[in-house]
């Protein structure tokens, strides 16, 4: 199984590593993708946990899956080329994606098993609010700096951004 994995994680890099973007939009959409891929499984991620029959068996699933989905962020972004010399929304990018895997690797596992602990209490309940508020915090800045280096990019390449829907959805708006 690890010689498999191995070979999975080295077919997926050297794919990464063929991409070459001449259009900077084409550039742009290719890291959006990759995050939209993360918010997808979140979001179902998240619609699991939230259901009335969620148990850790119910919602490990989608957890493995999202793990997964951070982890193939990871590897691309970090095999990914600057754009004509500029790394530095990838960079930027790849800040995020390590967070978001660094996160769902420490915060997101002690979360899913506060939650699911038959003796889950008022007290797990604060932690879990805790956890919740450092990680908003963190992403807000990482995401922050993410969207600063994206506008950079459009700017000097005169692209236009679209507004992301995935992205208000996962905001609740």
């Amino acid at each position: 199984m690890k010689k498999i994995f191995t070979i999975l994680l080295l077919v997926t890099s050297l794919a990464a590593k063929s991409q070459t973007f001449t259009d900077p939009v084409d550039y742009n959409d290719y890291i959006v993708n990759l995050q939209n891929k993360i918010g997808e499984k979140l979001i179902a991620f998240n619609e699991q946990v939230a259901s009335e029959t969620a148990s850790y068996a119910s919602v490990e699933p989608y957890f493995l899956a999202m793990g997964a989905e951070m982890q193939d962020a990871v590897t691309k972004i970090k095999t990914l080329p600057a754009f004509e010399g500029n790394a530095d929304l990838r960079n930027a990018a790849e800040g995020l994606f390590d967070f978001y895997l660094h996160t769902y690797q420490n915060e997101y596992k002690s979360m899913l098993n506060l939650v699911f602990d038959p003796a889950f209490d008022a007290e797990d309940l604060a932690t879990l609010q805790e956890i919740l508020t450092r990680i908003t915090e963190k992403e807000g800045i990482l995401d922050g700096n993410f969207q600063a280096a994206q506008q950079a990019f459009a700017t000097k390449y005169n692209i236009t951004l679209d507004r992301n829907e995935l992205q208000d959805k996962i905001d609740g708006e």
